[in-house]
């Protein structure tokens, strides 16, 4: 309600010159997002901000923080390639295999290589140093909190 009254007070002021559109631009862009957690607006393509390698910061487990259960001293990575390779890894594990964008780039389709349960996140937050995302399995709701590594 307080940007509509902002946006009418300057075409009211400007009413007859050309900021009227730069102002107006600004306020729309800052106020579309793609994901719930951000950003509002970056220069820097999806492929190249989720490009690189990622470490655990926080895993939520139906709400409830799970990190150093799962993954004692924050042991599990992610890396993602621009050209749809990736790969995850902890202590013990080590897979590789594809990823693609799906639903107007609001989530990811993950294809390991040797194991078979392919799988769908949802991006939460996709931003330069920070990726978040969701996802359901075996009735339980997981939402991943990485960092750049």
């Amino acid at each position: 309600m307080h940007m509509i009254l902002i946006i009418k007070r300057y075409f009211y002021l400007y009413k007859y010159e050309k900021r009227n559109n730069t102002v107006c631009s600004c306020v729309v862009f800052w106020s579309c997002k793609k994901y719930p957690g951000g950003p509002g607006i970056s220069l820097r393509p999806k492929k190249w901000r989720l490009s690189g390698s990622w470490q655990v910061e926080q895993l939520l487990v139906n709400g409830q923080d799970m990190t150093s259960a799962y993954f004692p001293n924050r042991s599990y990575f992610e890396s993602y390639e621009v050209g749809g390779a990736f790969g995850c890894s902890t202590a013990t594990l080590e897979e590789t295999g594809t990823w693609r964008w799906v639903q107007h780039k609001t989530k990811i389709f993950r294809v390991p290589s040797y194991n078979n349960s392919d799988g769908t996140i949802t991006i939460l937050r996709l931003e330069n140093k920070s990726f978040w995302y969701s996802y359901d399995a075996g009735g339980q709701s997981y939402e991943m909190h990485m960092v750049q590594d």
